[in-house]
């Protein structure tokens, strides 16, 4: 079974979600990133919602059978795509936290009524059926877990826990194509390089690109 991880970002990925990401037992996954400036006439859900609504369009052209949403200053633990796998239903979730003593989900095992999109894995027939979208008040995790229970589809969480970076000094990649990136870390995939050479190699290619300027 073939993972497609999908990453929405405004232009930026913390360097330790990079390295969580390479550091996985489970190997068999393909990355996609999503870089997207926000619309400074539009709200923040609302751009948010555009750029996964963004991401979703691309997702489905792939033949990945599961999809795994990531938000750019999550950081899985190790063995985060093993045990989703193992488990192996159509909608499943991580908890990271979202501040002190507030975590997404319940960091124990069973059904639950809203999973965070930070760490949000799905199946191609859920990605493909429910919108993703906001309503009133609810943020569109918590409108795609309604709306995927009505059709039938059960949010789950694992217990799971993540890190969340959401302290300043992201690595950026503004002036590199995310072609590039995607492409360093298919590479590191196949050589089995270690989960830092991901950040030291973009690293590198950022201080020529300036250098260059």
């Amino acid at each position: 079974m073939k993972i497609l991880v999908l990453i929405p970002t405004k232009d930026t990925v913390d360097p330790k979600t990079l390295e969580a990401l390479m550091a996985q037992d489970f190997k068999d996954f393909s990355v996609l990133i999503n870089p997207k400036k926000p619309d400074a006439v539009k709200t923040r859900i609302q751009n948010i919602i555009e750029n996964r609504k963004e991401l979703k369009e691309k997702a489905l052209k792939h033949d990945a059978e599961y999809f795994f949403w990531l938000d750019s200053d999550v950081i899985l633990p190790p063995t985060a795509f093993s045990q989703l796998m193992k488990e192996g239903k159509p909608l499943m979730g991580a908890a990271y936290q979202l501040a002190p003593n507030h975590w997404t989900t319940s960091v124990k095992c069973g059904e639950v009524e809203h999973l965070g999109f930070g760490a949000l894995m799905m199946n191609r027939e859920v990605l493909s059926a429910i919108e993703i979208r906001a309503e009133g008040t609810k943020c569109e995790c918590a409108m795609f877990c309604e709306d995927a229970k009505k059709l039938g589809y059960t949010p789950v969480a694992l217990n799971i826990q993540c890190g969340h970076n959401q302290k300043p000094g992201r690595l950026g990649f503004a002036k590199i194509p995310v072609e590039l990136l995607q492409t360093v870390i298919k590479l590191l995939q196949e050589s089995n390089h270690p989960a830092k050479d991901v950040n030291k190699l973009v690293s590198d290619i950022t201080k020529i690109t300036v250098s260059q300027e």
